[in-house]
C-alpha cells in the first residue's frame, strides 16, 4: 500500500514521531483519498439538501467542520478510509496515540475537503 501513495514534496524530516507520522503517513493517505472524501461529503450534503454552489466560504467551512465533528457516520467513515490504507506498522503507531491522530485526521480532512469543494465549484462555473 505504501508504494502507491503520492509523494508530498516540501516536508522536512522530523525526529518527532507525531509529526513524522502525520507527514509521512497521514498526509499522503489523505491526498490519495481526496476524490473519495469529496464524493462522501458531496453525497451527504446532497442528501440533506445543502446547496454547495450558493454557500459562502465561511459557512461552507463551518458546515464541513460541524460534519466531521458531529456526524458520526461521516466522521468514522473518514477514519475507516484512512486506517484502511495503513500498513501494520503504521496501524501500531496510530494506536499509540489514536485520540490525537483522530483529531489531526479530521482537521486535515476538513481542510482538504474545503479546498477540494472550492476548487471543483470554481471549475464548474468556468
Amino acid at each position: 500500500m505504501i508504494h502507491i501513495r503520492p509523494e508530498i514534496k516540501g516536508i522536512l524530516p522530523s525526529d518527532k514521531v507525531k509529526l513524522s507520522f502525520q507527514n509521512e503517513t497521514l498526509r499522503p493517505i489523505l491526498k490519495a483519498l481526496n476524490d473519495h472524501l469529496l464524493i462522501l461529503v458531496r453525497e451527504y450534503f446532497g442528501s440533506v439538501h445543502f446547496d454547495l454552489e450558493r454557500v459562502e466560504d465561511s459557512k461552507l467551512k463551518q458546515q464541513i467542520d460541524t460534519l466531521l465533528l458531529k456526524e458520526s457516520s461521516i466522521k468514522f467513515s473518514v477514519l475507516g478510509m484512512v486506517m484502511g490504507q495503513m500498513s501494520h506498522e503504521e496501524y501500531a503507531t496510530y494506536f499509540e496515540n489514536s485520540k490525537s491522530y483522530n483529531k489531526r485526521i479530521w482537521s486535515m480532512a476538513a481542510k482538504r475537503i474545503f479546498d477540494g469543494l472550492k476548487a471543483t465549484s470554481k471549475e464548474e462555473t468556468n
